[in-house]
């Protein structure tokens, strides 16, 4: 997490300069073998190949804090995917990045992009994961009633209040 270590307040403690490098070489290291990837499909195989080369490369950006290669990496990976379940999958992540920066504007967006999604054919797990993720929002935002009610809707019946 080199990139999400370059955001931290000067008033943290900061980590030690070789870790920090040490962390960016391994970053390096793997985006190259990303590209690898992303360059073999991009010549050698087909779509589905390079939908799954650029959705790991978005991953991996997100995985590793970096919001402002994520975003366009999600952007693209989004754009060459054709499965809709997979598109589902990018836009929550959009959600999840959204709410780990506190960028609220980005999780409305992405929340409205996902229902859509789903609305048009998004299976029982993705549709539980929104709803979670917009009483994860709506407890951001102190309303405790809508983030109550989606929280218990996304239980199963059996384990609901009566």
């Amino acid at each position: 997490m080199a990139p999400y270590m370059q955001t931290l307040p000067a008033t943290l403690a900061q980590p030690s300069p070789s870790l920090h490098a040490d962390l960016l070489k391994k970053n390096e290291a793997e985006l190259e073998k990303i590209e690898a990837k992303i360059k073999d499909a991009e010549t050698n195989m087909g779509e589905t190949d390079l939908s799954e080369g650029l959705r790991e490369k978005a991953g991996y950006y997100c995985r590793i804090g970096d919001m402002d290669k994520a975003l366009p990496a999600l952007d693209v990976a989004l754009e060459k995917t054709a499965g809709l379940g997979a598109r589902i999958d990018l836009v929550l992540a959009k959600i999840r990045l959204g709410m780990f920066y506190s960028d609220h504007g980005l999780v409305v967006a992405n929340i409205e992009k996902a229902n859509e999604l789903i609305d048009q054919g998004g299976d029982w797990d993705r549709r539980n994961r929104l709803k979670v993720y917009r009483a994860l929002h709506h407890l951001a935002i102190r309303q405790f009633k809508e983030a109550a009610d989606l929280l218990i809707d996304s239980l199963p019946r059996s384990l609901r209040p009566s």
